[in-house]
C-alpha cells in the first residue's frame, strides 16, 4: 500500500511544479493578446508560492480557506492595479480599476463585446491566482497529484485551442514531460516510506536510478511523440460528426468571445486570427513579409489584394464562421472547387516569404496552392466551397517559396452594374449579417449616402466616396470613450479612423441597404518594380478592405480607406441589368478548366523546393531524435553498459552473417562485459592514449594510474581514489562508490583534455621550429 504524503515538503517536488506552472503561465504571455500579461503571470507564480506554504501549514482547511480568500481580496487588486499607468495614488487607482470594470460588467450583462483589456486581465489573473493555489496546496498538502497537475495542463490546451501556432505545441511537451517527473517523485517518495517501515534497504545508486530512469523515459515518449507525423486526413462523415458534436461549444465560445474582445489576435506567425477587433492602431515596420512574382497572366486587375482571410460576423469584433474544413494536398489535388469563376483569369503567382507565415496568403480567388494546406471553408448548394482561409499544414518558414494559382477578376463598371440584385440564397444568409441594436444612425446614413442610386454598384461607389472623403485616415487613434459603440465614435464624432474603421463601415452600411459584403484582411499591393511583375509587400501594408457580392461576378474589392490611392476601374461597354455576358473567348468556361486543371508551369526549381523541405525535415527529426535518445541514454550506458551492450549485440549479428565488424564496434563490444567501476576507470587509459603514452596490454591497473599521476599531477587525488574503488570492488565483497567513482571520472576528464590540448599544441610547436631551422 502507497503510504499518503501530508504536510511536507520536497524541494525537487516544489521545484517541478514551479517551472511546470510557468510553463503554463509562459504559454499565455507568448500568445502577445495583450501588453500586461505579465501581470497574470506574476499573479500566477504568487498564487503558487502562497499554495506551497498554505499546504505545509497545519492549520484546518476551513482556517486555510479564510487566508486565501483574504489574501485574494486584497492581493489580487493591489497586483491588477498596476495595469493602470500613470502617476497617481494607489486610491485613485483602485476607484478607476472599479469604474473600469463596472462598465465591462454591464457590456457583459447587455451582450455587447467588451473592448477593455482590464476587464479580460481581471479575469485571467484570478483563474490563473486560483488555478495555482489550489496546485502548489494540493501538492504540499496531500501530494495529490491530478490537482497539482490538471489546471495548469487545462489552460495549456484551451490557449492552444485558441492560439493554435503549431511550434508552442511545445509548451505543452515541456508540460507533460515535467508533470510525468513529478508523477515519479511522488510515487517514489511514497514507496519510500513503505521501504522504511518494511526496514528495505535501499542504495543511494538505485534512487538515482529510479529518477534517472523515469526523466529519460519521459523525454524519449515526449521528443517520439512530438517528432512524429499526425494522420491529416479526415473522412466527410468523420467531419461531419466532429461538427455535430462541437456545435454546442462553438455556441458556447461565440458568448465567451464577448469577454475576449479586447485581445489583440495578431500572433509573431500571422497577422490576422480567428477574431479581428476594430483596436487603436499598430505601428507596422518596414518589415518585408513577402515578395510576390506574376508567373504568368493574361490580364492585370486594377490593383492586386493579397489576402488572407475573411470575417462575415460582426459583433463588436469580426469573427468567421467556417464550418467545414478538409486537407489540400498539391500532389493529388486538382484545383479548389470554388464559385463563380467564370469569366475570371487565370494566374500563376510565386510567393517569397521574408518572415515564417501559417497563413497562406494568395491573390483571389485562390486554386492551387502547391503547399499541404488545411483550408476553412463554407459549403454552397452547388458544392463549391466559399474559402474563409487557407493555412500551411507546416510552418512556411522565413526565405521560402510557395506557388499559388488564383482565378483573377477584373469586371468593369458597366458589367458590375448590369450584374442585378439576384443573389443566391447562400450569400444572402451569410453575408447580410448585422449586429444585435445595429445602429439607426449609421442606417439612416447609409441611406441618406446611396438615396437615388439605381444599382448595387451605383450605392457601394457612393459610400466608399463618402467614407475616403468625410473620414481622417490616421494609423493611430485613441480609444472611443467609455459606453460609446466605436464605428458610431469615427463616422460621427471623431471622424478619425484607420482601414478596419473604414472597411466595417462601408460592409455594414452596405448590409444595412441589402447588398451582401464581407471584410477581407490581408496586405495591399506594395511596391512593385519597374517590369511591372514583382511586388514588395511590407508590414506597413497590412490592410482591411470590403469586398462586395455580385451575381455572376462573385466578391469585388472596394477601397474606402483615404490613405489608398482611388480603384479606377474600366468603365466597359454600357449593358442592360441581368445576368453577365459570357460569350466570350476569353470567359470560355472550357478554357478556364483545362487552364486549372493543367499540370504545374515548368519551374524546376519550385518544384524541388516543395520536395526538400520535406525530406530535409525528415531528416532532422530523424537526427535529432538519435542524438537526443544517445545524449539521454549517456548516464544509463556509464552506469549499465547499454550503448556497449547494443554493439556487442549487432557484432554477433554482423559476425553470424560472414562479416568482420569495425574496430570501433569491437572496442564497444568488448566493454560489454565489464562492471560499472570497470568501466568508469576506463578513463585512464582513455586519458593515457590522448597523451601519447598509450598503456601496454600487461601493465595493471596501479601502473595505469601511477603513470596518469606522473603525466597530470593536478589529477593525483582523483586518480587514487578512483584506483582504490575499483580494487575494493576487485578484491573485496564490498561493492564500489560509484558516486565518488563518478566525481573523480569528471575531475580526471577535464583535467586529461586540458593536457592533451598543451601536448598537441606543443608537438605542433616544435614541427613548427623544425621547418624553421630548415
Amino acid at each position: 500500500m502507497v503510504k499518503r504524503l501530508t504536510h511536507w515538503w520536497d524541494w525537487p517536488s516544489i521545484g517541478i511544479l514551479f517551472l511546470a506552472v510557468f510553463t503554463s503561465a509562459s504559454r499565455l504571455v507568448v500568445t502577445k493578446w495583450s501588453s500586461q500579461l505579465g501581470i497574470v503571470e506574476s499573479t500566477c507564480l504568487l498564487g503558487l508560492v502562497l499554495g506551497f506554504l498554505l499546504g505545509k501549514s497545519f492549520y484546518h482547511r476551513h482556517i486555510v480557506f479564510g487566508f486565501a480568500l483574504a489574501y485574494t481580496l486584497i492581493g489580487l487588486p493591489l497586483r491588477l492595479s498596476s495595469a493602470i499607468t500613470g502617476d497617481i495614488s494607489l486610491l485613485k487607482r483602485f476607484i478607476i480599476m472599479i469604474e473600469r470594470l463596472s462598465l465591462s460588467v454591464n457590456e457583459l450583462l447587455t451582450g455587447q463585446p467588451i473592448v477593455d483589456s482590464l476587464f479580460f486581465i481581471t479575469i485571467l489573473s484570478l483563474v490563473y491566482w486560483v488555478m495555482a493555489l489550489l496546485s502548489g496546496y494540493s501538492l504540499t498538502r496531500s501530494a495529490n497529484y491530478l490537482l497539482s497537475v490538471l489546471p495548469a495542463g487545462i489552460a495549456i490546451i484551451i490557449l492552444q485551442v485558441y492560439d493554435p501556432i503549431p511550434i508552442r505545441t511545445w509548451f505543452m511537451a515541456i508540460y507533460i514531460f515535467l508533470s510525468i517527473a513529478l508523477l515519479g517523485r511522488i510515487m517514489y517518495l511514497s514507496k519510500h516510506i513503505t521501504w522504511k517501515e518494511k526496514r528495505v534497504f535501499v542504495s543511494l545508486e538505485a534512487r538515482y536510478d529510479l529518477t534517472n530512469g523515469i526523466l529519460i523515459s519521459a523525454a524519449i515518449l515526449i521528443l517520439v511523440s512530438w517528432s512524429l507525423p499526425s494522420p491529416l486526413t479526415r473522412t466527410e462523415d468523420d467531419t461531419s460528426l466532429w461538427q455535430l458534436i462541437t456545435q454546442p461549444w462553438h455556441n458556447i465560445r461565440q458568448r465567451i468571445n464577448n469577454i475576449f474582445a479586447s485581445i489583440e489576435s495578431p500572433s509573431e506567425f500571422d497577422f490576422y486570427g480567428n477574431r479581428l477587433n476594430l483596436g487603436t492602431g499598430n505601428s507596422l515596420s518596414e518589415d518585408v513579409v513577402f515578395e510576390v512574382h506574376l508567373q504568368s497572366i493574361e490580364v492585370k486587375p486594377v490593383r492586386f489584394y493579397w489576402r488572407g482571410r475573411v470575417y462575415d460576423t460582426y459583433e463588436g469584433q469580426w469573427t468567421s464562421s467556417a464550418i467545414g474544413t478538409q486537407n489540400f494536398f498539391p500532389d493529388t489535388n486538382e484545383n479548389i472547387p470554388v464559385p463563380d469563376i467564370t469569366g475570371r483569369h487565370i494566374a500563376d503567382i510565386t510567393f517569397k516569404t521574408g518572415n515564417n507565415l501559417f497563413t497562406i496568403y494568395t491573390a483571389p480567388q485562390p486554386l492551387w496552392i502547391n503547399r499541404k494546406s488545411r483550408i476553412h471553408y463554407n459549403l454552397t448548394p452547388d458544392g463549391s466551397t466559399d474559402i474563409v482561409v487557407i493555412q500551411a499544414i507546416e510552418m512556411i518558414f522565413e526565405n521560402s517559396t510557395y506557388l499559388t494559382r488564383s482565378a483573377i477578376n477584373n469586371p468593369t463598371i458597366s458589367e458590375l452594374r448590369a450584374a442585378g440584385d439576384s443573389y443566391p440564397e447562400w450569400v444572402t444568409e451569410r453575408y447580410l449579417q448585422l449586429p444585435v441594436n445595429f445602429s439607426s444612425d449609421i442606417k439612416e446614413l447609409s441611406e441618406e449616402v446611396t438615396r437615388g442610386a439605381k444599382t448595387p454598384y451605383d450605392k457601394a461607389a457612393r459610400i466608399t466616396t463618402y467614407l475616403r472623403e468625410n473620414i481622417t485616415y490616421k494609423s493611430t487613434i485613441p480609444n472611443p470613450p467609455f459606453g460609446r459603440d466605436p464605428l458610431e465614435w469615427v463616422l460621427f464624432e471623431s471622424k478619425e479612423g484607420f482601414c478596419n474603421y473604414y472597411a466595417t463601415a462601408e460592409v455594414l452600411m452596405l448590409r444595412s441597404q441589402g447588398i451582401p459584403a464581407r471584410l477581407a484582411v490581408g496586405f495591399s499591393q506594395g511596391e512593385v518594380d519597374k517590369t511591372g511583375a514583382s511586388y514588395s509587400i511590407k508590414q506597413r501594408d497590412a490592410h482591411a478592405w470590403p469586398e462586395v457580392y455580385f451575381p455572376k461576378i462573385g466578391w469585388v474589392e472596394f477601397e474606402p480607406t483615404a490613405n489608398q490611392n482611388i480603384l479606377e476601374r474600366p468603365i466597359g461597354i454600357q449593358l442592360e441589368p441581368g445576368p453577365r455576358n459570357e460569350d466570350t473567348s476569353s470567359n470560355n468556361p472550357a478554357k478556364i478548366s483545362e487552364n486549372v486543371g493543367g499540370n504545374l508551369p515548368e519551374d524546376i526549381e519550385l518544384v524541388e523546393a516543395q520536395n526538400a523541405p520535406t525530406t530535409t525535415k525528415l531528416w532532422g527529426i530523424i537526427l535529432l531524435g538519435a542524438t537526443s535518445i544517445i545524449i539521454l541514454s549517456w548516464p544509463l550506458n556509464f552506469r549499465y553498459g547499454v550503448i556497449d551492450i547494443v554493439s556487442a549485440a549487432l557484432d554477433r549479428f554482423l559476425i553470424r552473417l560472414g562479416f568482420r565488424s569495425p574496430d570501433w564496434l569491437q572496442a564497444l563490444s568488448k566493454r560489454a562485459n565489464l562492471s560499472p567501476i570497470e568501466r568508469t576507470f576506463g578513463i585512464v587509459t582513455t586519458s593515457l592514449k590522448w597523451l601519447g603514452n598509450p598503456p601496454a596490454p600487461h601493465e595493471t591497473a596501479s601502473q595505469r594510474a601511477i603513470t596518469l599521476c606522473r603525466l597530470i599531477p593536478r589529477a593525483r587525488e582523483s586518480v587514487q581514489i578512483l584506483t582504490d574503488e575499483l580494487q575494493i570492488s576487485v578484491y573485496s565483497l564490498t561493492p564500489a562508490n560509484m558516486k565518488h567513482a563518478r566525481q573523480a571520472y569528471r575531475i580526471i576528464f577535464f583535467y586529461s583534455i586540458g593536457a592533451s590540448v598543451m601536448v598537441q599544441l606543443e608537438r605542433i610547436k616544435k614541427k613548427f621550429i623544425l621547418r624553421t631551422r630548415l
